[in-house]
């Protein structure tokens, strides 16, 4: 009797173990934080970028700065798209995260047409509420949980 009562207890305690590591996937709110540190590291390196390329921080840049910007600016973009969708994903935001990475694909798409395509730049300049991109990204930051990307 002894000896079933350990088997099972062995049997027991082993599948709770297993079951404990089945989800090894971050908290959503772990998950957010890994993602603001991309996007924090992402403003140093558009500022490092605006710098490098000339824009001017007392007015509107013109055309060709912009384009300027946005050429030095897109690797550095789509490198840390890819540093967030690299990131494990927490369980149950699949929806919001997939939103999330159409739109980070959609402004790294923004940025590379505004550094060869005139007509692009002009639109970035002139636009009120912004790009579709950029209202796209805006909306999909908030929903899932990473609304300080959006400073």
């Amino acid at each position: 009797m002894r000896k079933l009562t350990a088997l099972l207890l062995t049997v027991i305690v082993g599948t709770s173990t297993l079951a404990a590591c089945g989800d090894d996937k971050p908290s959503a709110s772990a998950w957010a934080a890994k993602v603001v540190t991309v996007c924090k590291g992402l403003g140093i390196d558009r500022e490092a970028a605006a710098a490098s390329s000339g824009m001017p921080t007392d007015a509107a840049p013109t055309v060709e700065q912009l384009m300027a910007f946005s050429a030095a600016f897109g690797p550095t973009f789509t490198s840390a798209v890819s540093d967030i969708k690299a990131l494990d994903r927490p369980s149950g935001m699949d929806a919001e995260i997939d939103e999330l990475f159409l739109a980070l694909d959609g402004g790294a798409a923004r940025i590379a047409r505004g550094a060869t395509d005139t007509a692009v730049a002009e639109e970035d300049l002139n636009s009120q509420d912004g790009a579709p991109e950029w209202v796209r990204l805006e909306a999909a930051n908030i929903a899932a949980g990473v609304a300080e990307c959006n400073t």
